[in-house]
């Protein structure tokens, strides 16, 4: 299943990257401090986003977030901290995905990737980044394969 796949290499990206903590997927409002422990950040979240499913393709949106809290540190050292690893995020969704490595999916995305700041204040304050990718796979439309 190509969606559960997108989802799985992105965990194991973060658990691979030397400074994530943690990967996890969501909506946005589950990324708060109150409901993870500190010992898990940065992360890399995922916002599941639309689905696109055409005549042999289908398309899918994530919203990419890279955050930790802060708290000593200014928000300066926190977005520039995040936005460096976002680059990593970027690098291993393009460069993975763009390769003959037999992934179900590859990134339909094309640079320049557009990246936001992500300043959230629940019971803690986030900071970091986020940025939207698409990916896509073929899909077989087909009602006989449901069945």
């Amino acid at each position: 299943m190509t969606f559960y796949s997108l989802i799985d290499d992105l965990r194991t990206f973060a658990n691979q990257h030397p400074q994530l903590q943690s990967f996890a997927f969501g909506p946005t409002e589950e990324v708060d401090l109150a409901k993870k422990g500190e010992d898990e950040y940065p992360l890399l979240y995922a916002v599941p986003g639309s689905v696109v499913i055409d005549r042999g393709e289908m398309q899918i949106t994530l919203d990419l977030i890279v955050a930790q809290p802060y708290f000593d540190e200014t928000r300066e050292e926190a977005l520039m901290q995040m936005l460096q690893i976002m680059g990593d995020v970027i690098a291993f969704a393009t460069q993975s995905t763009n390769q003959d490595n037999g992934l179900p999916y590859s990134i339909l995305s094309e640079p320049p990737f557009s990246c936001e700041p992500f300043l959230v204040r629940f019971d803690n304050a986030l900071i970091g980044w986020g940025c939207s990718m698409v990916f896509g796979s073929d899909h077989v439309n087909n009602l006989c394969l449901a069945l």
